[in-house]
């Protein structure tokens, strides 16, 4: 794999986020000094790692790579949606939402997925039909 961004990267990455090394480390479940060794270019960790590195981080293991110039933008922690919207800085186009509106979106987005779960359910449905064998 042999990457000269790898190292930077994941140091960088990890700081962003606000973890240890022992964080990252504990996660992979490997000692410290092993993941230490990661960071300063002496080892490389196997794909199957670099993937969880990236999971854990929030991140794409081709940024961590150097394949991509630019992180993408992620959340640092799952937030439930609804959650999110009871937030009173809350804005749609640079209007705040009011508790009317959020009340509505929310009545939008639970159709929405109502919708989405229900094509989901009819999809496997007829797959499972067409799958049984004929009498």
């Amino acid at each position: 794999m042999a990457d000269k961004f790898l190292p930077s990267r994941l140091k960088e990455v990890r700081k962003q986020r606000k973890k240890t090394q022992q964080d990252v480390a504990d996660h992979l479940g490997i000692q410290r000094s092993s993941y230490s060794q990661y960071e300063l270019g002496n080892r490389e960790p196997d794909l199957d790692n670099l993937k969880r590195i990236a999971d854990y981080l929030k991140t794409t293991t081709d940024y961590l790579l150097g394949r991509e110039e630019v992180q993408e933008e992620t959340m640092e922690e799952d937030i439930e949606l609804t959650e999110f919207l009871k937030q009173s800085s809350v804005m749609y186009q640079g209007v705040p939402l009011t508790p009317l509106d959020i009340e509505r979106l929310n009545l939008v987005l639970e159709g929405l997925f109502l919708e989405a779960r229900e094509k989901k359910n009819k999809k496997k449905q007829r797959e499972t039909e067409k799958k049984k064998p004929e009498e």
